[in-house]
């Protein structure tokens, strides 16, 4: 990468807009062909506890980035790779946050609509800033990239959502 050039994801869609559209798509889907696709009881049980969860990972998130001095918006450069905090965990907690807030709506709303669209909201997020996340991966300046690159599993299109780190060797 020249020196000119800086570290941003250069993505089509920000994942938290293609999260809403997804489930604002599945939440009219269900209002006009109401489906339920968990009983009342199992849903209740899970709506609040994936909604708070999911907000709780995203504040967690959104702190140790600001902590760590990176941005979090990803229109701007990135000064290095996070691994504290829930980085230690996922990859990326903030699509973790996202499709639990996703999930814990859904279970709320009842909508198989909603819950069916999931995987295309994920394939959606995951090519909209896939191909920049590896290349923000690659060029950036980080001590020890390479023992980084092989604990993320970083060219792995699916490693980005939600799979734990893997343990260095």
């Amino acid at each position: 990468m020249c020196a000119d050039e800086q570290d941003k994801a250069g993505i089509v869609a920000p994942p938290p807009l293609i999260y809403l559209g997804g489930l604002f798509f599945g939440l009219l889907l269900g209002k006009r062909f109401p489906i339920a696709f968990l009983p009342r009881k199992i849903a209740r049980s899970l709506e609040w506890p994936l909604v708070g969860g999911g907000l709780l990972l995203m504040g967690w998130f959104e702190w140790t980035i600001r902590r760590s001095g990176t941005p979090a918006s990803p229109y701007k450069p990135v000064s290095h790779i996070v691994t504290e905090g829930p980085f230690r965990y996922s990859r990326n907690p903030a699509y973790l946050s996202m499709t639990m807030i996703y999930t814990g709506i859904t279970a709320l709303a009842n909508a198989l609509w909603a819950i069916l669209l999931l995987p295309v909201v994920l394939l959606g997020s995951n090519a909209a800033s896939s191909s920049a996340r590896s290349a923000i991966w690659s060029a950036s300046s980080v001590k020890n990239t390479c023992t980084t690159k092989h604990r993320w599993g970083v060219g792995s299109e699916w490693s980005n959502l939600f799979l734990p780190k893997r343990a260095v060797h």
